[in-house]
């Protein structure tokens, strides 16, 4: 009969569960990554949201601003001054009005984006301390796979090698 290297077979069987396991294991790091790139992805959305509602509101002003000087020029040139004059006061009393609301909705706009931010900021940490707490109870489970299997392997191989003498197979 052909010589049986058992302890190479504990090893070779113990070595391939270890790979297995630390494969699951991998892909649950890749969880936590993956979950911490998303929360930062999410967070710049919600930032550039907030700059692109902003620099659309400066935009507006400013398209507003030109479009009312150029009305009040067209209108000095096919109407008077004195109309013009008139059209431009009436517009600036319209745009105090519309300062007025816009700085109620600036406001409301702030306020809303302030809990969003706040909201996002919890949520963002609620799931860094879930990532953490993953990251550790992973950590420890890999330490205590690698103890049990080391144990077992020992075992195994003693085991063996005490029956050893018994076997008919040598």
């Amino acid at each position: 009969m052909a010589n049986v290297k058992y302890d190479a077979v504990i090893d070779m069987m113990w070595d391939q569960w270890s790979k297995g396991f630390n494969t699951l294991l991998e892909g649950s790091k890749n969880f936590e990554e993956w979950t911490l790139k998303a929360l930062s992805g999410q967070k710049q959305f919600v930032e550039k949201a907030m700059e692109q509602v902003e620099q659309t509101d400066e935009q507006w002003q400013q398209e507003l601003q030109e479009v009312q000087a150029q009305t009040v020029e067209n209108i000095r040139k096919t109407a008077g001054e004195s109309v013009a004059q008139s059209y431009d006061q009436w517009m600036q009393r319209v745009n105090e009005a519309m300062v007025k609301m816009k700085q109620l909705s600036s406001e409301q706009q702030k306020a809303g984006y302030n809990f969003i931010k706040q909201a996002q900021e919890q949520y963002e940490a609620s799931v860094q301390q879930f990532v953490n707490e993953h990251h550790k109870l992973r950590i420890e489970m890999q330490s205590a796979s690698e103890n049990y299997m080391d144990q077992l392997k020992s075992f195994q191989k003693t085991f063996l090698q005490s029956i050893e003498p018994y076997t008919l197979a040598k």
